[in-house]
């Protein structure tokens, strides 16, 4: 089969990547929410109870739970964040980046959706991926419609923030990320 659009191609190249395993939700069965009906009807968009167990370090977002059903640490939910955010970019780079992420295209959603179980367990743990395509809609409207040029545009003062410095060094980061296919998995 001859793929000429390069989207495609990364796309195939992550399909091979991706070695994670697939679960049954009866092999996890400290995972509160392994399906997504199960999460949005305890959510209730944010006016229900959700059953995930949290210690100190649990981050804000209650469907993401590691092996033993605990809800990831805010430093972990960091790490997914600054991951998809570049993940985020390479779709803009490839023009598949949608308008809002519920317009989101099948190939674009795999990419995403593999890409992050490549590089963390607790996408693993759901049916039909829904963490990822869960996490990504509540992040997505605020990076839609950036470019990466008005993502590192110079700061109007000369001074230069520790923020500012990981700013640059993340968009560094992009370029390589879509110019080396590989390095998104490493």
């Amino acid at each position: 089969m001859n793929i000429s659009d390069p989207f495609l191609i990364l796309l195939q190249q992550v399909r091979q990547d991706d070695t994670a395993p697939y679960y049954s939700a009866d092999e996890l069965p400290n995972i509160k929410y392994f399906w997504k009906a199960d999460f949005l009807r305890d959510h209730r968009n944010g006016r229900g109870y959700l059953k995930t167990v949290r210690n100190n370090d649990s981050g804000t977002i209650g469907f993401l739970e590691d092996r033993n059903g605990i809800v990831t640490s805010k430093d972990e939910q960091q790490r997914f964040h600054d991951y998809a955010h570049p993940l985020r970019y390479c779709l803009q780079k490839f023009g598949y980046a949608p308008s809002t992420w519920t317009k989101v295209s099948t190939p674009a959603l795999e990419f995403f959706a593999r890409s992050m179980r490549i590089r963390f367990e607790s996408f693993w743990y759901c049916a039909d991926n829904w963490k990822a395509d869960m996490f990504m809609s509540l992040y997505y409207s605020g990076w839609a419609g950036r470019s990466r040029d008005s993502e590192s545009a110079s700061p109007d003062t000369k001074e230069e923030t520790n923020q500012e410095e990981k700013g640059r060094a993340r968009h560094a980061t992009h370029s390589s990320l879509c110019l080396q296919q590989r390095s998104v998995f490493n």
